[in-house]
């Protein structure tokens, strides 16, 4: 039997709260459906969901996000159990068990940590299993060296850590909209360069941390290890259906996102180009292997994930 198709699903706090703290259950349901569905046809799917600060926020009676650091935490603490429990109930309803996960920085950036985290998502999907990932605000939130920054770029990584086919990123926008101009949706992207990114704007939701940037950012990393992105509104009915079911994107209220060519690119880079080879870098500093192919430019670097180069590369770090 060959390898099933994996698939990230994030989830942005907007596409299933109606305000701060408030749960909307129905469409939280209409998700599970979904992935039930998928799993059906033989998919293995994983969950990127935010919503704990909100939730915490909301039951604590807070009506925007704290400054305080400490608090954040104790709203993570206090809004995680209602989020996974809410979560854990809703996928009974189809019989499928869920696991949470809780991530810093670290778990996917130490060698040991992220060879460990991987081995456990593998046997998690491959026994059936739902795994709902969040970053750990917990801890993350006071330690900024730690901190992922947002879960669209969380999401990205998880879609590397997994090796998924595709991530798609449901938010309460319909997909890239060019708000430099008429507004109309960007239905395909093959490269995100400076124009594309001049395009979107950061998010201005008292729950939320991220916003349109961040979810190009996401996608320009996780296109670089051949991951497929979706950006999809989350209050399409169902929005996961018409992805995996063949339709268009370009026929969609979807933007398709991938992005040309790989790490090892020859020729000049880009002032975008380098910006995102560095986040990358920058999320997986202490996993990656650096190296050189022994013919090309001396100044020409890739990355390789893993402790054995490939044949005709020489170790630079």
């Amino acid at each position: 039997m060959g390898q099933k198709r994996r698939v990230v699903v994030k989830i942005g706090t907007g596409v299933f709260t109606r305000g701060v703290g408030e749960l909307d259950v129905a469409k939280m349901a209409a998700i599970c459906e979904s992935v039930a569905g998928l799993k059906k046809r033989g998919f293995e799917v994983a969950i990127v969901s935010s919503g704990a600060v909100g939730l915490g926020m909301g039951r604590l009676g807070l009506k925007s996000r704290p400054k305080q650091t400490s608090t954040v935490q104790k709203c993570a603490a206090v809004g995680q159990g209602i989020l996974i429990d809410t979560w854990s109930k809703l996928f009974d309803a189809h019989s499928i068990t869920t696991a949470q996960i809780l991530l810093t920085k670290d778990d996917v950036d130490i060698q040991h940590r992220h060879k460990a985290m991987a081995e456990l998502m593998d046997e998690i999907l491959k026994d059936g299993i739902v795994p709902i990932l969040n970053e750990n605000d917990c801890i993350s939130a006071s330690e900024l060296n730690i901190k992922f920054g947002d879960n669209d770029l969380l999401s990205a990584l998880v879609s590397t850590l997994i090796k998924a086919d595709t991530l798609v990123i449901l938010s309460t926008a319909s997909g890239l909209l060019n708000m430099t101009g008429d507004k109309a949706m960007i239905k395909r992207v093959e490269k995100i360069d400076s124009k594309i990114l001049a395009m979107a704007r950061g998010t201005t939701s008292a729950t939320a941390v991220g916003g349109m940037i961040t979810k190009l950012k996401a996608a320009a990393m996780a296109t670089r290890f051949g991951c497929g992105v979706y950006i999809a509104s989350g209050s399409r009915p169902k929005v996961l259906e018409g992805i995996f079911g063949g339709e268009n994107p370009q026929e969609e209220l979807d933007s398709w996102l991938r992005v040309a060519g790989d790490l090892s690119n020859q020729g000049e880079l880009s002032d975008i180009e380098v910006r995102i080879r560095k986040t990358i870098i920058s999320f997986f500093e202490k996993t990656f292997d650096f190296f050189a192919p022994f013919a090309g430019d001396p100044g020409e670097t890739a990355v390789f994930i893993g402790g054995v180069l490939p044949e005709g590369a020489a170790k630079i770090i």
